[in-house]
C-alpha cells in the first residue's frame, strides 16, 4: 500500500481537530476525511484560511494515525463505549463504529461480542439507552451479561438496569 500525507487540522467551522489526507483535485489542495463507514469513501474539506495545521505525518492508512489527538474522543460525552473493566471512551453521537475502528482497532461487532457496552443515549428521565453484545451458544443467541465494573459505571451515571442485566 502506498504512503499518503495526512494533516492534523483544527477547523473553525465545524469546530474540531481531525486527521485529513492531503490530495489534489483539479489543481486545488483538498483534504479528504476518512470514511465513517467501510462502505463510503469519506468526504472532502476544502482548507480555509482560518484552519490551522497542527501536524503532518506520512502513513499508509487512516487507522495508523493517532486519533487520541483529535476530537473523536470526547471525554465529556455521556455517549461512547464501556469496556469490560469499566473504562469509558466517550465519542460524538453516532460515532461508535468509527471510533471502534480508528481508536480501538476492532470492528464494532467484535467489540460487542467481547462484552463492550455501546452507550447510545445519556441517562435522563428515561433512564438512558445502552446496548450489549450477543454471543452464539449452541444454536441460540444469548446476551452477554454485564461485568460488575460495567454495572457500577452504568448505575453511577444514572442508567436504569433490569434485575437480570
Amino acid at each position: 500500500m502506498a504512503a499518503n500525507t495526512y494533516v492534523l487540522v483544527r477547523t473553525v467551522l465545524p469546530p474540531s481537530v481531525w486527521w485529513y489526507r492531503k490530495e489534489h483535485l483539479d489543481g486545488v489542495e483538498v483534504l479528504r476525511h476518512p470514511p465513517m463507514a467501510l462502505s463510503t469513501m469519506g468526504g472532502w474539506h476544502v482548507r480555509k484560511p482560518e484552519d490551522e495545521v497542527l501536524d503532518t505525518v506520512v502513513a499508509e492508512q487512516f487507522v495508523q494515525l493517532d486519533w487520541s489527538r483529535t476530537t473523536l474522543i470526547d471525554r465529556t460525552s455521556p455517549i461512547g463505549w464501556l469496556s469490560w473493566d469499566g473504562s469509558f471512551y466517550g465519542c460524538a453521537s453516532e460515532q461508535h463504529d468509527f471510533m471502534a475502528r480508528m481508536m480501538i482497532h476492532i470492528e464494532p461487532d467484535l467489540l460487542e461480542g467481547a462484552g463492550w457496552v455501546r452507550v447510545i443515549r445519556p441517562s435522563d428521565d428515561r433512564g438512558g439507552l445502552w446496548a450489549i453484545g450477543r454471543r452464539k451458544i449452541g444454536n441460540a443467541m444469548t446476551y452477554i451479561r454485564l461485568s460488575d465494573a460495567q454495572r457500577a459505571w452504568l448505575l453511577d451515571h444514572g442508567h436504569t438496569l433490569m434485575e437480570n442485566d
